[in-house]
């Protein structure tokens, strides 16, 4: 296991002034149709969103009449998910431990946007696994996360009321495509997404791989 790798992730997200200011940067209406599109593309309503930080997707599902579960290894994210208006479940647990938090075929659709992105090379397989295992047959994954040469890069900013220092893996899109493959996942839609971002008062230019796939059992 490599977890300590990203330990300075992890710190920065565990600060509750960050969580709160995470929340305020990405608003009410960030990815919402994209969030729409999923829910009406799965066969059931159960719903994990894995690194779900302070709920704002968890709020979409909700809102979409999903049954929605929010898991995350921040418990300020999680405590300030909980304050929102959204029917919901929420646990605090590391996503490379989904298929243990949760039973077999426990969701209908798992939504990673932005999550994966925290986790190293190393540990990616554990966590598809896990994905595999708690989707029911014919559920789908949709995985949202930065594009570029494959690897771990450490970035500094001033952002969320703090100067944050998180680590980033990125991926090319047939390298992630193999992984899900090679996890029991048939990949049924990509796009790659170039995005700018204001949050704060900085503008941020991002390259987004976004992958959907099913798992047939």
């Amino acid at each position: 296991m490599t977890r300590e790798f990203h330990a300075g992730t992890k710190k920065a997200y565990e600060d509750p002034v960050v969580a709160e200011k995470y929340l305020e940067a990405y608003g009410e209406d960030f990815h919402k149709e994209l969030a729409k599109d999923f829910a009406k593309s799965l066969p059931g309503k159960r719903v994990l969103d894995l690194g779900c930080g302070p709920g704002h997707y968890v709020r979409h599902f909700s809102q979409l009449g999903c049954s929605v579960t929010g898991l995350d290894y921040s418990d300020a994210m999680i405590q300030v998910a909980k304050g929102l208006d959204a029917e919901a479940d929420f646990k605090v647990g590391d996503i490379r431990d989904v298929g243990e938090i949760f039973p077999e075929n426990s969701f209908d659709g798992v939504w990673a946007n932005a999550s994966l992105l925290h986790i190293p090379l190393a540990d990616i397989g554990e966590v598809l696994d896990g994905v595999a295992r708690v989707l029911s047959n014919g559920g789908k994954f949709l995985i949202r996360t930065k594009k570029g040469s494959t690897g771990m890069r450490e970035v500094e900013e001033d952002l969320y009321g703090a100067t944050v220092k998180r680590e980033y893996t990125y991926w090319e899109e047939e390298g992630l495509k193999a992984e899900l493959e090679k996890h029991g996942f048939v990949v049924i839609g990509s796009v790659d997404e170039h995005e700018d971002v204001r949050v704060e008062e900085s503008k941020r230019s991002i390259d987004w791989i976004q992958l959907t796939a099913v798992v047939q059992k």
